[in-house]
């Protein structure tokens, strides 16, 4: 890669996009942060900034794209390949967070979640990979959460989308190798953004209330995790931004699949993560795979 690349971010007005954003432009990279609505509800964020970028002349570029629509992807990303001829970093970081016992969700509301946080992110991946194949060249980040390693009770259905993401992102860095292209993954723990406010309850609040445990546990974990966010010492979003910079910048082949972020509700997944890669070894090696292990 060379020393100034074209970054695309999903989700990038706000919380680790945002971060991200400002961080690889601050390197000097050419960032476009796409976003929905960014003549409507976005609108105030994507002025902000563009505001933030010009005032200190860095490469920030602005682009609709809804991923969870076939159309604004495509047109998105293919107005992005004719202006700068190419992509070299793509991070995933749309999503939605969902908080509810799974009975009360609506079909719909399940539907809408894996269409952003799963077909949103293969929309954008299926967009870019004829492009960055064609170049041999190419780096794939997705922002997950630990979230797609571990369940929370009350999380089911987001955590079942992250948990689709960690499998399509781990299994693109096996079938990508040969073409020069990187997949890899950062799993945030919590952290204090925007998305705190913003978790999408259910649909039919008479079962919710069906659940008294629902609520019994909630207060629990969110007031232990609200105590851990706003700790003084608390990280906040620019670790994920920092640590997706890291991963920029090192040596391809050199990047580890998986990335723990933070130290709030992340407890043994960084010891999951090692026990994983052992396990994938193992299978691989028994089914006559062995070449492909990591």
């Amino acid at each position: 890669m060379s020393n100034r690349l074209n970054v695309l971010i999903t989700g990038a007005t706000s919380g680790f996009g945002r971060k991200t954003a400002e961080k690889l432009a601050e390197d000097g990279h050419q960032v476009f942060a796409t976003t929905r609505g960014v003549h409507g509800k976005n609108a105030d964020a994507v002025q902000n900034l563009e505001h933030w970028a010009n005032e200190r002349d860095l490469n920030i570029k602005v682009v609709e794209l809804d991923v969870s629509d076939d159309q604004s992807v495509n047109q998105a990303i293919s107005s992005i390949l004719i202006e700068a001829g190419h992509l070299d970093v793509v991070v995933n970081n749309a999503a939605i967070v969902g908080l509810g016992p799974m009975e009360a969700y609506s079909i719909d509301q399940i539907e809408a979640m894996y269409n952003t946080n799963v077909f949103g992110s293969l929309r954008v991946l299926q967009a870019v990979l004829p492009s960055m194949r064609k170049r041999k060249s190419g780096l794939l980040i997705q922002v997950s959460s630990v979230g797609g390693r571990t369940y929370l009770p009350f999380h089911g259905i987001y955590n079942s989308t992250k948990w689709a993401v960690e499998s399509i992102a781990e299994g693109l860095n096996y079938e990508l190798e040969s073409h020069g292209i990187e997949s890899v993954i950062i799993e945030p723990g919590a952290f204090n953004t925007e998305i705190m406010g913003k978790f999408a309850a259910p649909d039919n609040s008479e079962i919710e209330e069906e659940y008294a445990e629902f609520n019994k546990a909630k207060e629990v974990m969110f007031g232990k995790m609200m105590k851990l966010i706003t700790a003084d010492s608390a990280p906040g979003p620019i670790w994920i931004a920092d640590a997706i910079k890291k991963l920029v910048d090192m040596p391809a082949g050199e990047r580890p699949i998986r990335t723990v972020i933070g130290e709030a509700a992340t407890g043994g997944v960084r010891e999951l993560n090692k026990a994983q890669v052992i396990a994938q070894r193992q299978h691989l090696e028994e089914l006559g795979l062995g070449n492909w292990i990591k």
